[in-house]
């Protein structure tokens, strides 16, 4: 399928969107002259049913009323911690804005502490990469080029780009987290699960806050946003946030690492003529600055002979005899390498770092949402264009001698377009639509070192994606309390890569490296694929607080064209291709509602069936991904429950048991593996008690997740293991009576546990691991006025 950016994404762009503004505008400011009466209640049922992601957060959006009065807006329930979602037949995680801010969940890495069987980490003190985990289902390739099989929504619109996920997360009206594969109601399809990140939106009345924080190591964040009537059919809001901070990690050599500078900032226009017709256009950009970062603690390894040859935790006698029999020499005493390098006094928060890493990004976009509703329908058009460009360095070998050191950039665009048409007439409900999406980038991944002798590997590579699909699901009430669900998706996915090698060393010495081909050598090919992806289900609601349910999905993830760090010689194009895979998803739950929500309780479970599941691991220097059989079961437990007055409780559990099949080890044999990144158990939990007083009310509130041992690669390494951990948070403080001002002090991390949030083994090159660590106890105090 070959599409051109002038020829067909301009087309969809342009046509789709300005059509609806200004035809579909223009009949709604008819129809509102007019008084034409609004859109029945049919239309709610059917928008809230088909397209949970947009409606099932708290209350279902309400329709607009007879007259011509504006649409109520979707809110979100005040109710604390409350688990909202019941209505929807899947394992979901609903979060308001509220819970949010009490947490201090303040960046798309921590919301892991908030959603059962989702882990999200991040390399290097850096959002260069950030890994989402639902249900042991992830993209552990830290090439940009690569799209993650966990999708992540920002207003309607996907984000792509692995290194534009991660960032801070401000002004939001809430988050939706849903578990299980996606795309029969629209967006990209996937098999692991969707992140929807709602940004509060423009009001007719005045509103908005603004909020200070300071904390450890001197960090500033300021954060506020505006909104209001501009005219009587236009509102408008403006955000932004902003961060800066001194480094956690002293290095002795040079600047502190993961010291942070951060701005992002989102102007919104709610256009809304009349009750039939509204557009929102959403402008957002994101600026960081050169910072720090890109440091790890490393972990002296060796190749044990006796266990397949899986690298392994070396002590002082294994290591010498490793480093010497490979080649590299007899290292002091005490080395981090088998170049050298020590351990400074504090390691691993104190580093001796001579080659410093730097990370930058920018990223800017704008997305429209363009909403007509009739009698008996509404139609949306979601339109988006998204561009990243980002700059990444480390010093992969942690310390005073440049050793290793990795590198990338990126210069990157997207555009995307969702039509969806959805309805409802007697018992059915349905919906219908199409997608497109195209990825065009440029990029390079780079190694380089001074020590003992300087080289440098580099691939300079560009890919475009282009990917089309139809979809439709409906639902239809069999009986007053049990309703059938199908649905259906239709996806072609092409993709074209093209890269060129770059070797410093002479063409010899090149060849002779397994991931090393000489200067000038090209790579490159396309690929497209066609796939379905599909869904059944039952519901059942005996009485009014109960839903079970059961369903079965096939998912789907496209074609993935490998760009690696540094090229081996002699690859061809076959070489670099990983088959699409599909997963087969058996799935029950039962959700449940009580005593007007002072209980929730939501238990569901699954069991997947991978056909050329995409599984992942390091080969030497350069990432490798490669096709297997898998399977995974396990499932989620959320309790929400307000036992008393002013007291909110929440605990949520996971449980999974991942295995990939046949899996080659470093000496040829095959043994079933660990899915990486699939912790058998985790478990996160929140309490919260408030205490009226006379000048307010003072809170006290407390969080704490598990997260089990878990594997960083496919190939289970005993030196990529990373120990379980604990990780509690607190925080309190007092809010007016007016509920207006609000003082809080939190602090996170209130052990100053340390814990692996990835790792990657490097063996091979230099006798390590390398993994990425936590940040420390950390302390601050906010001030909040809203109005």
């Amino acid at each position: 399928m070959d599409m051109d950016y002038a020829g067909t994404t301009r087309r969809w762009l342009c046509v789709s969107t300005s059509s609806l503004l200004i035809a579909w505008g223009a009949d709604s400011r008819t129809a509102h002259a007019n008084n034409a009466p609004a859109h029945n209640s049919r239309t709610r049922s059917a928008h809230g049913d088909l397209r949970p992601r947009a409606a099932h957060t708290a209350a279902t959006p309400k329709t607009a009323t007879p007259g011509g009065a504006a649409p109520e807006k979707l809110s979100v329930s005040v109710a604390r911690m409350r688990h909202n979602g019941q209505d929807v037949a899947a394992s979901t995680t609903y979060v308001s804005q509220q819970e949010l801010r009490e947490r201090n969940i303040t960046n798309t890495a921590e919301l892991g502490r908030i959603a059962p069987g989702v882990m999200i980490s991040q390399m290097g003190q850096a959002s260069t990469s950030t890994i989402i985990t639902i249900r042991g289902i992830a993209n552990l390739d830290f090439s940009d080029h690569q799209e993650s099989p966990n999708t992540v929504y920002s207003d309607g619109a996907y984000i792509s780009f692995p290194g534009a996920i991660g960032g801070a997360m401000f002004d939001l009206d809430r988050v939706e987290i849903e578990r299980g594969p996606q795309g029969t109601t629209g967006g990209r399809n996937t098999t692991g699960g969707s992140v929807r990140l709602i940004s509060a939106k423009p009001t007719d009345k005045l509103s908005g806050y603004a909020q200070a924080s300071y904390g450890s190591y001197s960090t500033f964040r300021e954060e506020a946003a505006v909104g209001g009537p501009l005219t009587s059919t236009l509102m408008a809001r403006l955000s932004f946030q902003t961060t800066r901070g001194n480094g956690y990690i002293h290095n002795t050599l040079g600047g502190d690492f993961g010291n942070v500078r951060e701005y992002n900032a989102r102007l919104q226009f709610l256009w809304r003529p009349s009750s039939h017709f509204e557009d929102l256009i959403n402008f957002h950009g994101g600026y960081v600055p050169n910072v720090t970062a890109g440091i790890y603690a490393v972990t002296p390894t060796y190749l044990d002979s006796s266990n397949y040859g899986l690298s392994t935790p070396a002590n002082n006698q294994q290591f010498a005899s490793f480093c010497a029999g490979a080649g590299f020499g007899s290292p002091a005493a005490g080395s981090l390498t088998c170049y050298g390098g020590q351990r400074p006094k504090g390691y691993p928060y104190t580093v001796s770092s001579s080659t410093p890493g730097f990370f930058q990004r920018q990223l800017y976009g704008a997305t429209n949402t363009a909403t007509w509703r009739s009698g008996h329908f509404v139609l949306t058009s979601i339109s988006d264009v998204f561009a990243m460009r980002k700059r990444y360095q480390e010093d992969t070998d942690g310390t005073e001698l440049s050793i290793l050191n990795y590198n990338t950039s990126a210069n990157t665009w997207q555009a995307s377009q969702e039509l969806n048409l959805t309805g409802h007439e007697g018992r059915w409900s349905w919906l219908a639509g199409m997608y497109y999406l195209h990825i065009n980038g440029d990029y390079r991944q780079g190694m380089f070192g001074g020590y003992p002798a300087a080289w440098s590997t580099d691939t300079f590579y560009h890919q475009n994606v282009n990917t089309g699909a139809v979809f439709a699901q409906t639902d239809y009430k069999i009986t007053r309390t049990l309703t059938a669900t199908v649905g259906a998706r239709f996806t072609v996915d092409s993709k074209l890569i093209h890269s060129l090698a770059y070797c410093s060393m002479t063409p010899a010495l090149c060849a002779a490296g397994p991931h090393s081909a000489p200067t000038g050598y090209q790579l490159g090919g396309s690929f497209t694929n066609e796939d379905w992806s599909g869904k059944v289900g039952l519901s059942w609601k005996p009485i009014r607080p109960v839903m079970v349910y059961g369903t079965i999905s096939r998912g789907t993830r496209g074609v993935l064209l490998e760009a690696q760090t540094a090229i081996a010689p002699g690859a061809t194009f076959r070489n670099i291709v990983v088959k699409p895979e599909d997963l087969w998803d058996f799935e029950t739950g039962i959700k449940t509602s009580w005593f007007h929500h002072k209980l929730d309780v939501d238990v569901g479970a699954f069991y997947y069936d991978y056909h050329n599941y995409q599984a992942y691991r390091l080969d030497v220097l350069s990432e490798a991904l490669f096709n297997a059989s898998a399977y995974s079961y396990g499932g989620e437990l959320s309790l929400t429950a307000h036992p008393i007055r002013n007291l909110s409780f929440s605990v949520g559990t996971s449980m999974m048991h991942g295995i990939v099949k046949n899996v080659s080890m470093p000496d040829g044999v095959l043994r079933d593996q660990n899915m990486a990144f699939a912790p058998h158990w985790m478990v996160n939990s929140s309490l919260r008690y408030e205490i009226p007083v006379s000048f307010g009310s003072l809170f006290v509130q407390g969080d704490m997740s598990f997260v089990d041992s878990r594997y960083a690669s496919t190939v289970n390494s005993p030196s990529l293991q990373m120990p379980s951990y604990v990780l509690a948070n607190a925080s309190t403080g007092w809010n007016s009576l007016n509920r207006r001002w609000s003082v809080t002090f939190y602090v996170k991390n209130i052990a100053n546990a340390f814990y692996y949030t990835d790792n990657v083994d490097i063996t091979g090159a230099d006798g390590s691991a390398t993994p990425s660590f936590s940040t420390p106890r950390w302390f601050s105090g906010q001030i909040r006025y809203e109005f």
